[in-house]
């Protein structure tokens, strides 16, 4: 972009979101105004489309009620159709988020385990004095190794 168009783009995404960025667009202003501020003592500016840098928190948005719905959906199926393989993805996933310190790799553990727990047939299978099924059991195994 060109000068004109740079500064259309941010009069105009000023206009748009005056109440979200005009605090933060006039502080930035002061400080680009002012010699001796830091931002005048770095070369260039963050590119926000460049990613997250190598020091960023690892956090991604979570669908909660998508995960909720899914492990329920999964798990009224029985562990048929593919579902004790889509539940195993999603402790892959978890593994994985855990592993990369991403602060929803718990929250999704936690929203799995709940819908363990409420699903009806436990409490069934708990007053009849019935065995789980393979595949839940193996399941309910999956998800016990978070425990320990």
């Amino acid at each position: 972009m060109n000068r004109d168009q740079l500064q259309k783009f941010v009069q105009y995404l000023i206009t748009v979101h005056h109440t979200e960025v005009l605090p933060t667009a006039q502080k930035l202003a002061d400080e680009i105004l002012s010699q001796n501020s830091e931002i005048n003592q770095v070369h260039g500016a963050p590119d926000p489309t460049a990613g997250a840098s190598i020091d960023d928190e690892n956090c991604w948005h979570l669908d909660e009620e998508q995960v909720q719905e899914q492990v329920k959906l999964f798990l009224s199926q029985g562990g048929y159709h593919g579902s004790g393989k889509q539940l195993n993805l999603l402790f892959a996933k978890v593994r994985e988020m855990l592993k990369m310190r991403d602060s929803n790799g718990a929250r999704m553990l936690t929203l799995i385990t709940e819908q363990f727990m409420a699903d009806p047939r436990l409490s069934l299978w708990r007053q009849q004095g019935t065995a789980m099924t393979d595949k839940y059991r193996q399941l309910w195994d999956e998800l016990g190794k978070y425990v320990f």
